[in-house]
């Protein structure tokens, strides 16, 4: 009698353990169904964020140029005056000076880039080519990233997002540059400058635009922030929009004189 009640408990133990394992794969299961959802919810809002911003952005740097230098002005006094605060509430009132030469200078260079047309082009392309790393590295830091690059500064940036934004802002500069230059006379550049041009430069940029997305960071950290505000649903303030470009605006204006020469040559 014994043994046959010993025998049907162990018929018993393997069913409870597979129920069990069938809860908690049903568990995990949902789990992953929230979290996709979550991301692709997230993700789709961005994308939308990013559209109408980027209509209004581009609808006035080409059909209202001389409104642009006074857009990127009204821009920047909104940053200043409801973003900029937030970073030294109570703390860290000392790091103010910052603000005149980061946000302040970048625009003022951003600014007088708009002015001349010639640099409407080389402007569009910042903007273009930045988004287009900050998505790419967004879409692939998370869902595939493992690998942190500065966990104290940033603990969302990884190595694996940052390829993502490289490899996604070599294709959208590819893309630009076959859509709007002579590919006649980029036949003729050797294969040393074609990869100084097609992957050096998106390089650089997404360097630069790593850079200012790291010190923008660092800010926001000091000052337990996670955003800077709220008025781009799925960025953030204005400056979590601009943190990338803005550094690298600083490259495109101590090289406009070599762009110039350049657009002249290709276009």
């Amino acid at each position: 009698m014994k043994r046959n009640i010993q025998q049907k408990k162990i018929k018993n133990e393997p069913r409870v353990c597979k129920v069990e394992s069938c809860h908690s794969s049903k568990k995990h299961d949902l789990l992953c169904c929230q979290s996709s959802k979550r991301f692709f919810d997230a993700l789709s809002t961005r994308v939308h964020t990013a559209a109408w911003f980027g209509i209004a952005l581009f609808g006035i740097l080409f059909l209202l140029p001389d409104f642009f230098a006074y857009f990127l002005g009204g821009l920047l006094i909104f940053i200043l005056c409801a973003e900029w605060p937030r970073l030294f509430v109570n703390t860290y009132k000392e790091l103010w000076w910052i603000a005149w030469w980061y946000p302040v200078v970048p625009f003022a260079l951003l600014i007088q880039l708009s002015l001349d047309q010639v640099m409407k082009l080389p402007i569009a392309m910042l903007f273009l080519v930045v988004f287009a790393y900050d998505s790419g590295a967004y879409f692939v830091g998370s869902r595939w990233g493992k690998t942190l690059l500065f966990p104290s500064i940033s603990p969302n940036k990884t190595g694996e997002g940052f390829l993502g934004g490289c490899i996604s802002s070599a294709i959208a500069f590819a893309v630009i540059i076959t859509m709007f230059f002579d590919k006649n006379v980029l036949c003729d550049f050797s294969v040393l400058q074609k990869s100084i041009f097609f992957i050096g430069i998106p390089l650089l940029i997404s360097c630069a635009s790593l850079l200012g997305d790291l010190f923008e960071s660092w800010l926001k950290r000091r000052a337990s922030l996670k955003d800077t505000g709220t008025i781009l649903p799925g960025h953030g303030g204005l400056l979590d929009r601009f943190d990338s470009i803005l550094f690298v605006t600083i490259l495109l204006y101590f090289f406009r004189a070599k762009i110039s020469f350049l657009l002249k040559v290709v276009h």
